[in-house]
């Protein structure tokens, strides 16, 4: 497929209190939206974003990157336009620039602030420059351990989920031994200050068959992180006191919120995912916000929950809403899904199923529900609320694939 030679980039960047999805997929340009009873995901109100366009060779992105070469090669409807528009956070920017610039020149010599380096190979990872991933920065990997110890002890990184920061710390320990016994030590050195608990389950999974550890020490770690996933809200917070002096279950700020998965391959495939959100965090999508989840799998689909508050059809009142978003990175699969959002509420404290639907996804889209609790916002964050239990919000989205 023919790449066009000279396009312009415009870059949509969120504004301050807007948060925007950081995963690759959502850089694409918009694509219609799938609806539900007439509830269409674009008509969530965003503020206008500020624009920035750059004027690059597609060429040489094209040949760093399968994202930028499906953006602007032929096959593609967005090849047939003089510019694309790529929608990051104002947070990513300065990332997203310095990885331009090493698409042109091969090096990251100009980020000498090791947190800025993290984000700029959260960057490299979402729009799929494997060169920027395979080949630490030089900063990174001169690094002291005392250096890398410091660096993960933060709770600020701002970075998407946990996996991130522990491919970051493998790349560091491959560069800098190339003995597995010795690696293995490093390791097990740092793993007290990379939070486990935190990855996601398909990350937490690949440690198992991997030589990252030894075989013991995986399945301690692994279960160990399963184990406080499946606990409540309030047995984390006895976890975190009982451990003040272990920071491996104190959550990070990570720019996407964390889930809880359970998966089953029979009777059919099926994936549950449980996301709790803080009264702080609903009362923070007010009026026209929203955040994202981590992504999770199923049928070969990455898939992540977008929790917003939006207005209605007839543009009147404030309702939170919630949409299931399937994501296409290196594959076209087309699946069908059934799916089930549910909330705990008073005075049971049950899960009780709100919406419900089947849909069939074949790229990048979205479906879910502008009202997905049939309550005005107001009625919905306000201290009578029945949603709210001990200040949390209780999701849960049951997806399952029927044959």
């Amino acid at each position: 497929m023919a790449v066009r030679s000279l396009m312009s980039i415009r870059f949509r960047i969120a504004n301050a209190g807007e948060q925007m999805s950081t995963l690759a997929t959502d850089f694409r340009p918009m694509k219609t939206m799938a609806a539900v009873d007439g509830e269409n995901e674009k008509v969530c109100n965003p503020p206008a974003p500020r624009v920035t366009e750059l004027h690059i060779s597609s060429p040489i992105l094209a040949a760093q990157s399968p994202f930028f070469y499906k953006l602007f090669s032929n096959g593609m409807i967005e090849s047939e336009q003089n510019h694309v528009t790529l929608r990051i956070e104002a947070s990513e920017e300065a990332a997203v620039m310095e990885l331009l610039k090493f698409m042109y020149t091969n090096s990251l010599s100009s980020v000498t602030d090791v947190p800025a380096l993290f984000r700029v190979l959260m960057a490299a990872d979402k729009f799929e420059v494997a060169s920027c991933m395979k080949l630490p920065p030089e900063e990174l990997t001169a690094l002291p351990l005392v250096g890398i110890m410091t660096l993960l002890m933060s709770n600020d990184l701002m970075i998407t989920c946990e996996d991130i920061v522990y491919e970051v710390v493998l790349k560091w320990a491959k560069a800098n031994s190339s003995v597995l016994e010795e690696r293995q030590g490093i390791l097990n050195h740092l793993a007290p200050y990379i939070r486990f608990p935190y990855m996601t389950c398909h990350r937490l999974k690949k440690i198992l068959t991997s030589d990252d550890f030894e075989l013991s020490v995986a399945h301690k770690l692994v279960f160990e992180a399963l184990f406080f996933k499946a606990e409540s809200s309030l047995a984390h917070q006895a976890a975190i006191k009982a451990d003040s002096h272990d920071r491996r279950f104190i959550e990070r700020g990570y720019t996407c919120r964390p889930i809880k998965t359970v998966e089953f391959e029979v009777p059919h495939r099926q994936c549950i995912v449980y996301l709790d959100l803080t009264r702080k965090e609903c009362n923070a999508l007010y009026p026209s916000n929203r955040i994202y989840s981590q992504k999770f799998h199923l049928g070969g689909k990455e898939f992540l929950l977008s929790p917003c508050c939006n207005k209605d059809q007839q543009n009147r009142f404030h309702h939170f809403g919630l949409f299931l978003w399937s994501q296409e990175k290196g594959t076209s699969v087309s699946v069908t899904v059934d799916y089930e959002f549910s909330s705990r509420w008073k005075p049971t404290q049950e899960f009780a199923i709100r919406r419900k639907g089947k849909y069939k996804f074949t790229g990048v889209q979205s479906i879910g529900f502008r009202d997905v609790l049939g309550a005005p916002w107001a009625s919905f964050i306000g201290e009578d609320s029945p949603y709210f239990i001990n200040d949390l919000l209780h999701l849960r989205a049951e997806l399952s694939i029927r044959l």
